[in-house]
């Protein structure tokens, strides 16, 4: 299985076997977003966008449950479209 495949395998939020999550999404139309993490010190991470189009970070010391947005070059935020869980 290739890099690319193994990324997309996974998208949404996918806990790692060593800890931390990845969190993949499929964007093709925008060269970037960040990840925004809606926690007790609100950090916005960068994704890395690869040929495809899919943007990927990996995030530590993330909670089971955060609340989490993707944020577009011009600061619109949208749900993860693959989440499993959308409490609003």
């Amino acid at each position: 299985m290739t890099e690319n495949h193994r990324a997309h395998a996974g998208l949404g939020a996918v806990p790692l076997a060593r800890g931390g999550w990845n969190f993949t999404v499929w964007a093709p139309q925008h060269e970037r977003l960040e990840l925004h993490l809606l926690d007790n010190r609100q950090s916005l991470l960068p994704t890395q966008r690869d040929a495809l189009g899919y943007h990927s970070v990996i995030a530590n010391n993330i909670q089971t449950g955060a609340k989490y947005f993707y944020r577009f070059s011009d600061s619109h935020e949208r749900p993860d479209p693959a989440s499993r869980r959308q409490p609003e």
